[in-house]
């Protein structure tokens, strides 16, 4: 009875933690994992926004926010003003100095095949995760579990 009780705690806390997690943001790189964005930065090159290589991740958030910060007030056609919008928003987010992020996730059929996005690997993982940008040095470090 004790363990079982130990067990409903620990979800319970664990369930706490990650209603008042935020998402990890702060980061000098934009995330590789995140194809939404990478389709964005590619509409933006296409418009010319954005100069430089954008084909080898992860990119610089500076050199993202040159782009972006330089293109002023010119009329964009609807898609390429839709994808400004989100990589502001992103850009945004980065540019904070700290962030930490507890992620957990169960399942009851673990995936065979696995991408560079996510998904459980096992029955319960838990992660936290943490960063810390003082504009000298960039610190990222976390723990996991399986």
């Amino acid at each position: 009875m004790t363990r079982r009780k130990y067990e409903w705690q620990t979800t319970l806390a664990v369930i706490a933690l990650t209603l008042l997690a935020q998402p990890v943001m702060a980061a000098p790189w934009a995330d590789v994992g995140d194809r939404q964005l990478r389709m964005d930065v590619e509409i933006l090159k296409s418009a010319g926004i954005i100069r430089g290589p954008v084909n080898s991740w992860p990119l610089p958030w500076a050199q993202i926010d040159n782009g972006i910060d330089s293109i002023g007030d010119v009329p964009l056609a609807p898609h390429v003003a839709t994808a400004l919008a989100r990589v502001r928003a992103l850009s945004d987010r980065a540019r904070l100095t700290s962030s930490k992020q507890i992620t957990v996730a169960a399942t009851n059929r673990t995936q065979l095949v696995r991408d560079f996005g996510g998904g459980t690997r096992e029955h319960f993982d838990a992660l936290y995760h943490g960063e810390i940008d003082t504009g000298a040095f960039f610190v990222s470090y976390g723990a996991g579990y399986r």
